[in-house]
């Protein structure tokens, strides 16, 4: 006997919706009674919710843009227009706009936030021509699941994450970008990334090899601590950041400002830039010691808006601001499930 792995094509079917009617012979004032439709998300549309959860699925979690599924579906003989599915999908993302709702307010009463931004082109109506929006995605950290919303932007003004976040308290990860530094008081700290932090000291050839070279290795050992305290009890975590990560990071800033001291540095070169970005950062470098709940870079918001980074090399850019505000949506659900 022989066994192969065969394919057999998905397809699509008509569902019948029956509703009976019903007269009242002992009561004819009553007329003709009919049995209520099902509750369906888009009243009044011929398309079933299966149908609309596909579209979103292929776009969101496959990166499958809206006129290749219009050419999927006519090579089954479905003639779907892409306009149709365009609206299909807003009409989903409306359906679903109260789950959205309740995904922000869960991720904004944790005390700790992952958050990052990437462009994304839109499309200006009339004009042929495209601009560059945002899309801001919000990961909830502290404990839960790592809960994430997108939220789309036609600009990235500093008070987008302000008028997101409003009145959270806790801490933010998040990289350098000036548009944080509103946010950060007595209430809301920051969290340096150094995943960022050792980006730039990677990048930066034109410095002192054994330098250079001790940094990277500080920093790898820093990591090292980390990946041992994965899954540990907090009571561990919080001692060995203590006792081991917290003389890592002293020794990285030691070193790094007794180059600068020295004049070995040159303030305009890669490294001296590389250097500069560190101290600069201040007491945030530090600040995932306070918790061990917290983490030493931004890696949640970065993992998490890497699938729209894959999406928008096939679908391009966003139509509308209705079409982005709905990606948005539609991705914070998608992605949240996955």
């Amino acid at each position: 006997m022989v066994e192969k792995l065969a394919f057999r094509p998905g397809g699509y079917y008509v569902k019948r919706f029956v509703y009976p009617k019903y007269a009242a012979p002992s009561a004819p004032l009553l007329g003709v009674v009919r049995a209520p439709a099902p509750d369906f998300a888009v009243p009044g549309g011929q398309y079933d919710e299966s149908f609309l959860a596909g579209v979103v699925f292929d776009k969101c979690a496959m990166h499958l843009p809206l006129y290749r599924q219009a050419e999927r579906l006519a090579g089954l003989d479905l003639d779907i227009g892409r306009q149709t599915l365009c609206r299909l999908y807003l009409q989903a993302a409306d359906a679903l706009s109260p789950l959205y709702g309740a995904l922000k307010a869960e991720i904004l009463s944790r005390d700790a936030i992952f958050t990052d931004d990437t462009p994304v082109a839109l499309q200006v109506k009339g004009r042929g021509q495209t601009v560059t929006g945002r899309m801001w995605v919000y990961v909830g950290g502290g404990t839960g699941p790592p809960l994430r919303v997108f939220e789309f932007t036609v600009d990235r003004k500093k008070r987008r994450p302000r008028e997101f976040l409003g009145n959270f308290k806790g801490y933010i990860h998040a990289d350098a970008y000036k548009g944080y530094e509103d946010l950060f008081n007595d209430d809301v700290r920051e969290c340096a990334c150094w995943m960022h932090i050792r980006r730039k000291f990677v990048e930066a050839l034109d410095g002192p090899p054994g330098l250079r070279d001790e940094v990277l290795r500080l920093i790898r050992n820093l990591y090292r601590y980390e990946r041992l305290l994965d899954g540990k009890p907090p009571e561990v975590v919080a001692a060995v950041r203590r006792e081991r990560v917290g003389p890592v990071i002293d020794a990285i800033l030691e070193r790094t400002a007794a180059a600068v001291r020295a004049g070995d540095i040159l303030p305009r070169s890669d490294f001296g830039k590389a250097i500069a970005y560190l101290h600069n950062r201040g007491g945030a470098v530090r600040t995932f010691l306070e918790d061990p709940r917290l983490k030493p870079d931004n890696g949640e918001s970065e993992r998490a808006i890497r699938p729209l980074a894959i999406g928008r090399r096939n679908w391009l850019f966003a139509g509308s601001k209705n079409g982005g505000d709905a990606t948005g949506i539609l991705l914070s659900l998608v992605q949240s499930c996955r």
